[in-house]
């Protein structure tokens, strides 16, 4: 600007004089995204150049634990809230699945050891517990043994299985009468 004008120097003109000039600086503006790592964004600030980003409230969601920003969409280099923004930048949310436990109450069967099962992934269905004189019927959600588990469901929570179980049906036993002959000695009872 020449001192005095509020228009942009026109350089192309020739000069005829001396020309006193004074530069107008503009502010930097960069805008910064915090981004989950599937792109869609959860905010965004816009900061001036050399400024420090003000770092925002820890995010949440359903079945997840945030785990921090970072760099990288690989998660490799934690974002570093004490460096000047000097770009438009793009920061990740790193989200860890929450874990949750099953638990096997197998209802005086053998016992069934827990596991620890991810947000949203399946517990695959252990082997059947035993139990002497009754039969496995399955793993069910509530102790009143109504509600049958379907192992393609996805953990969101902890759990409790309880094992559901029919009496064996027996074949019926052919009884025999078991008479001693002692020979002389005292009397033994005869013994079905």
């Amino acid at each position: 600007y020449e001192v005095g004008s509020s228009e942009l120097y026109d350089f192309s003109k020739s000069i005829s004089g001396a020309v006193n000039l004074k530069a107008k600086w503009g502010v930097i503006i960069h805008r910064v995204s915090f981004t989950n790592p599937d792109g869609s964004v959860i905010s965004y600030q816009e900061i001036n150049g050399n400024e420090l980003l003000v770092q925002p409230v820890d995010p949440t969601k359903v079945g997840y634990r945030f785990d921090g920003w970072y760099s990288d969409a690989e998660f490799l280099t934690a974002y570093d809230f004490t460096t000047a923004v000097t770009e438009e930048l793009v920061i990740y949310a790193k989200w860890v699945p929450n874990q949750y436990q099953v638990f096997f109450e197998s209802n005086g069967g053998t016992s069934i050891q827990e596991i620890s099962v991810s947000f949203e992934d399946f517990v695959t269905e252990p082997v059947a517990p035993t139990k002497l004189g009754y039969d496995f019927i399955g793993w069910y959600t509530d102790e009143a043994l109504t509600e049958r588990y379907d192992f393609d469901s996805p953990i969101v929570g902890d759990l409790i299985l309880y094992a559901k179980w029919e009496k064996e049906d027996l074949p019926v036993a052919n009884v025999y009468l078991v008479t001693f002959e002692t020979n002389g000695g005292s009397d033994v009872l005869s013994q079905n």
